[in-house]
């Protein structure tokens, strides 16, 4: 996921399936990197990372709803270490 290893750890305790899941689609994978990048939340990535997420199914494809997921959960879950 690229990111911190707080973060990582979090997500793999606190919201593991939804991490595997993304982890094991490269679409999800590319759109979860765009938005670490740009360090965007939600409808916020639509600016920067609209192009990815449209490459890559488009918002509610397969790859964009496993980035949400993951996403709504370490919002969730792991605020503190994301």
């Amino acid at each position: 996921m690229g990111a911190s290893d707080t973060c990582t750890v979090c997500a793999c305790l606190e919201c593991y399936d939804e991490y595997t899941a993304c982890r094991d689609d490269a679409g999800c994978q590319t759109i979860r990197d765009c938005i670490q990048e740009f360090g965007c939340r939600g409808i916020d990535c639509l600016g920067p990372c609209g192009d990815v997420i449209q490459r890559n199914g488009g918002p509610f494809g397969p790859a964009g709803t496993k980035a949400q997921a993951l996403s709504t959960c370490l919002d969730r879950r792991c605020q503190d270490h994301c």
